[in-house]
């Protein structure tokens, strides 16, 4: 096992949500869309290895002219530079995630987060019938022979939520509770197998070539926090992070929309920390207090002795932002700013804190690693214990180092029995960009096919078109248990969407475009008709809407996106994908 103590920067959350796709079609009688081959360049094809441990039984397709399952120790081909989506379950089974093609993939790149990745892995090592530990096969009722009750059962899984996967295991698989893996086995197994292959090219990272005055944008996005780890989860609390409300006034909103990030130039000598980054937000109570303040037209600030005040009078919550568990606020502070700072490459902070600027191959940035327990204390504590788990990747098409991060701060007792242990859950993305003024975006502007599971198993389908200055939609939804045709086509303006959880659209410049941070966010919103930001919203139609996406394909609009919707005590209304199909 691999081990690196890394802390990752601190970086607040970011105010932002989501919406992105994948280039594709496949070979069923009714979808329409085909992916155009470029057949004045010569076509090669590629072999890739879907590992945790190898994979052998998962659907697979790169859009254009591959598909089938993994086979061989968990083998694919597909076409070079091209996207791979793979599905458990068969093509019409439960749609896990896409990746750029490479050498290698896991978990953690084909579905885009932490917890997605860990609960993906539970299933797959459970319903491993090979003998050997260094190859996961699926049963054929898996793969290639599937029955219509498997594919509903399946499509009623939420890989974000272990809950719904121990279900399909124990009701649809027949399994008891001893034979289903735990998060900590399947965790060790994935390490472990990922330990034995060399992932990516030995070519260096033109991105972290050091002089080359290249600018580097990280962003940070929290997704959740546990507390507790009884075996039970009777007493263990998850609370999501929410990054943007839309039931605030337009003002308010858009004063903490901004990202929290660093920005820094690698120059011959150092590494320069640009001025205007910011690791400085709110959370939880604070959070709640600043938006009243705000909402109160006063003046915000923090004692030396962190004591809250607005207009210098102690801080209180108003109601409308008093969020009722799970949720609680975490987004920047609009009004810090960090003056620019030099660190030497020799730094101490620097190596620890990031060891990906010294790679001198995209293979040394392809790991699995476990941190040493640490003790994060200052002065005036006994013991922080803490340690991370973390995957870091390379895609060589995105040119994007993704970090997939889950801390574990254990308090002063080292084995997670304290009454205040708990787990978060981060996504960083790496980027380079051209300037700190610019961004990268995923455009939206094509048409996605959009896949919800609606109550008795089915999917309804539908597609949207994004042109360049509206939206249509045609196809079904889910009404009640079963899907249904769709009685409003539009045309729909980007301002309309942005009203609801689509919030990043309608941005000046970008209408129909969103940034990395953007799609990997919880959102608030009213879904209700003709509902304006600020006034109150109608008993039963908040909502809330946790978005995740990895990009792929040189211009990071291939990946799928997940939307997840919930009430406003965590239940899940439904779960859907986005994908761009043309």
């Amino acid at each position: 096992m691999k081990r690196m103590n890394i802390i990752p920067l601190k970086l607040c959350a970011l105010s932002a949500a989501i919406f992105v796709g994948i280039t594709g079609c496949n070979d069923s009688d009714n979808d329409s869309s085909t992916a155009p081959i470029d057949f004045t360049n010569p076509i090669t094809t590629t072999q890739g290895t879907f590992v945790d441990a190898a994979v052998d039984g998962l659907y697979y397709t790169d859009q254009l002219l591959n598909s089938g399952f993994t086979e061989n120790g968990g083998q694919y081909t597909a076409i070079s530079n091209t996207t791979l989506t793979f599905y458990l379950g068969g093509e019409e089974g439960i749609k896990v995630g896409a990746a750029s093609s490479r050498d290698v993939l896991s978990p953690f790149e084909a579905t885009g987060t932490y917890e997605r990745a860990v609960n993906l892995a539970i299933l797959l090592q459970s319903v491993n019938v090979g003998d050997e530990d260094s190859n996961i096969v699926l049963p054929e009722t898996l793969s290639t022979n599937i029955g219509e009750a498997t594919i509903s059962a399946l499509h009623k899984i939420n890989l974000d939520d272990q809950d719904t996967v121990i279900t399909f295991l124990e009701e649809h698989m027949g399994m008891d509770e001893a034979d289903i893996v735990s998060e900590d086995d399947a965790i060790a197994h994935m390490n472990d197998s990922l330990g034995k292959y060399e992932r990516g090219e030995d070519s260096s990272v033109p991105m972290f070539q050091r002089g080359s005055g290249n600018i580097i944008r990280e962003v940070s996005v929290s997704q959740y926090k546990l507390t507790g780890f009884n075996d039970d989860n009777s007493a263990n609390q998850k609370e999501f992070y929410v990054h943007a409300d839309k039931t605030t006034d337009e003002d308010t909103f858009n004063l903490v929309r901004n990202s929290a990030r660093w920005d820094y130039k690698l120059s011959d000598n150092a590494i320069v920390f640009l001025e205007g980054n910011n690791d400085s937000g709110f959370s939880s109570t604070w959070a709640g207090q600043y938006l009243s303040c705000v909402a109160l037209e006063g003046d915000f600030t923090v004692t030396d002795d962190n004591q809250t005040k607005c207009n210098d009078q102690p801080a209180t919550t108003l109601a409308q932002f008093n969020l009722s568990t799970p949720f609680s606020y975490k987004f920047n502070d609009p009004n810090e700013s960090e003056p620019e700072k030099s660190y030497s490459y020799d730094d101490e902070d620097i190596k620890n804190h990031m060891p990906y600027v010294f790679a001198t191959s995209q293979s040394e940035l392809n790991t699995m690693v476990e941190s040493e327990l640490y003790d994060d204390a200052s002065a005036e504590d006994v013991y922080k214990w803490q340690y991370n788990i973390y995957s870091q990747s390379y895609d060589a098409t995105t040119q994007v180092l993704t970090v997939l991060d889950k801390k574990f701060s254990l308090g002063d007792q080292a084995d997670k029995s304290a009454s205040n242990a708990s787990a978060s859950e981060s996504t960083r993305f790496i980027y380079q960009i051209d300037a700190q003024e610019t961004d990268r975006y995923i455009d939206f502007v094509g048409t996605w096919e959009h896949l919800e599971t609606c109550n008795n198993g089915e999917q309804a389908r539908s597609e949207y078109v994004f042109g360049e200055k509206d939206i249509t939609v045609s196809g079904q939804e889910c009404s009640g248990s079963t899907p249904v045709e769709l009685d409003d086509e539009g045309p729909y303006s980007y301002a309309d969407f942005s009203n609801l959880d689509y919030w990043w659209f309608n941005q000046t410049d970008r209408a129909s475009k969103a940034t990395l941070a953007e799609l990997n966010t919880t959102v608030r919103f009213c879904d209700s008709d003709g509902y304006e930001m600020g006034n109150e919203c109608p008993n039963g139609k908040e909502y809330f809407v946790k978005w995740s996406y990895m990009p792929a394909g040189k211009d990071w609009d291939q990946g799928v996106l997940t939307r997840r919707k919930m009430q406003p005590d965590g239940t899940s209304n439904n779960v859907s994908t986005y994908q761009k199909i043309n």
